[in-house]
């Protein structure tokens, strides 16, 4: 066997501080959980919510707040065909009628096989009577901001310190109003974009076990998810997004030094994210601290078998948290040897 020497102990014991020997506190909070816990996907209910109230306003004859609301709905699921249909009817009433022969024509090339094709397109052929000399197109101020966003989702970040980056430039984008069938796929960028720098985020350095990341950079973290979840489309892709909020609960809980709480947190998501096989060594911490040694042997037992293709370094962190455990419960029998061995 190589000489290791007591530096390379120390070493170790310095890698695993931000894991076990050494905790960041801060005030705990508790992260709101009603985008997880309700039924519907956050831009579903506001897809109703917005098509109601513009149903409402369009029945009652208040064609500016109907579009308002239609937009709403249109940016909250851009890939209902329905949306583009109502906001072009209500252009119609309003007497703009480039706009909606645009309108019009979104609808019919998002479904162009539906059953009211035939109806919309007389509607269509009425409106382009009307429209005279008048084109429509993409105001620009609309285009401006969708080319940043373009720009941004391309190479830049997708989510900054205070809500910056592709986020900011985007939510710019629904502000100024634009409502197309393409929102679906700047949608589907950005949500991407945010996971995937997410994920980036949590790759642990060579050699350590787990993310090296601060109290304020995991709540960064959350925002980012918090942003995807408010895109998501699909259940499933919502549970994948609240599968690793509970990593960052997990985090934050250890960060704020909530033991016991962060053991449960733990363990739920490292059930719910295996891939992500640092958080055990999270669990593994939480337990440690709230002094349940006989749940850590048992957490180390588990994680044994899952260091056999790691890094040598990774297998030493794991015996130095067995030595730990061991002097702990007072074997300091078994704490020598193992140390004894790590310095052979």
């Amino acid at each position: 066997m190589h000489r290791r020497t007591t530096t390379t102990i120390v070493a170790l014991s310095l890698g695993l501080a931000s894991l076990v020997l050494v905790s960041v506190m801060g005030t705990p909070t508790a992260r709101a959980q009603s985008s997880a816990d309700g039924a519907e996907l956050p831009s579903t209910q506001a897809y109703r919510a917005a098509n109601e109230e513009g149903r409402t306003a369009y029945n009652n004859g208040s064609y500016e707040t109907a579009l308002e609301h239609f937009i709403d709905a249109a940016q909250a699921r851009p890939d209902q065909p329905s949306v583009y249909r109502n906001i072009a009817r209500t252009y119609y009433w309003m007497k703009r009628y480039a706009p909606a022969v645009a309108y019009y024509d979104m609808y019919l090339r998002v479904a162009p096989e539906s059953a009211e094709t035939k109806r919309i397109t007389q509607e269509r052929r009425s409106a382009e009577d009307r429209t005279g000399d008048t084109v429509w197109k993409l105001p620009d101020d609309q285009k401006r901001v969708y080319e940043a966003l373009q720009d941004q989702l391309n190479t830049g970040d997708a989510y900054t310190n205070g809500g910056g980056g592709a986020w900011a430039l985007y939510q710019t984008l629904l502000r100024t109003g634009y409502a197309r069938p393409d929102l679906a796929e700047l949608k589907e960028r950005l949500r991407t974009k945010l996971v995937d720098e997410f994920e980036a985020r949590l790759a642990p350095q060579d050699g350590q076990p787990t993310p090296q990341l601060s109290l304020s950079e995991w709540r960064l973290q959350e925002e980012r998810l918090e942003s995807a979840l408010k895109l998501a489309d699909t259940q499933s892709y919502a549970g994948r997004l609240r599968d690793r909020l509970q990593i960052v609960d997990a985090a934050v809980a250890l960060l704020n030094s909530e033991w016991n709480r962060a053991a449960e947190l733990a363990s739920s998501a490292a059930g719910s994210n295996p891939q992500m096989g640092f958080v055990r060594w999270f669990h593994l911490a939480a337990l440690v601290h709230a002094e349940r040694y006989g749940d850590a042997s048992s957490a180390l037992d588990n994680l044994r078998s899952e260091l056999a293709g790691e890094s040598s370094q990774l297998r030493d962190y794991h015996r130095l948290m067995q030595a730990i455990v061991a002097q702990r419960r007072g074997d300091t029998e078994s704490a020598a040897s193992i140390y004894s061995d790590l310095l052979d």
